[in-house]
């Protein structure tokens, strides 16, 4: 449990701390990714998802599924209007990344070993959806409705 415990504060202060540096660079994501617009730059090489990632685990390290769904998710809060930095993002010990904007869960998302599962509100009500990536990047929208709404 010590271990555990110690294992889980790392990950805080290595978050917050990467969070830091990001706000301190002000990192932007150039306009022409963030409107959509075709570039010759990939969006994977200018969103800056290791500042929201929680450091590995001796278990569980980030995999594409999971850089992807940062990406995207990032550049989704960003399009809307908002800034990602607001959002927490924590790695469960079932390998579930869960996302906190504020003091509320916006959701959570495994994309860890075989069974994929989103989980996401809709009128109140907890809906946990399975599939892969693609299906779960067509609700990501309604995380950003409810980051809107904290």
């Amino acid at each position: 449990m010590v271990d555990d415990r110690m294992l889980d504060l790392t990950d805080e202060i290595v978050t917050t701390i990467e969070k830091r540096h990001l706000d301190a660079a002000e990192t932007t994501v150039p306009a022409a990714v963030s409107t959509g617009e075709q570039t010759d730059l990939a969006p994977a090489a200018v969103v800056p998802v290791e500042a929201w990632y929680p450091a590995d685990t001796e278990k569980f390290q980030r995999n594409e599924a999971e850089t992807e769904f940062l990406r995207q998710l990032y550049l989704q809060v960003r399009n809307g209007g908002l800034s990602p930095n607001q959002i927490q993002v924590h790695r469960l010990s079932d390998g579930t990344l869960k996302f906190i904007c504020g003091d509320q869960e916006i959701g959570r998302v495994r994309l860890q070993k075989r069974k994929h599962t989103m989980t996401c509100w809709q009128e109140g009500q907890e809906e946990e959806l399975e599939g892969e990536l693609p299906d779960f990047l067509q609700h990501m929208t309604k995380w950003v409705e409810r980051i809107k709404k904290v």
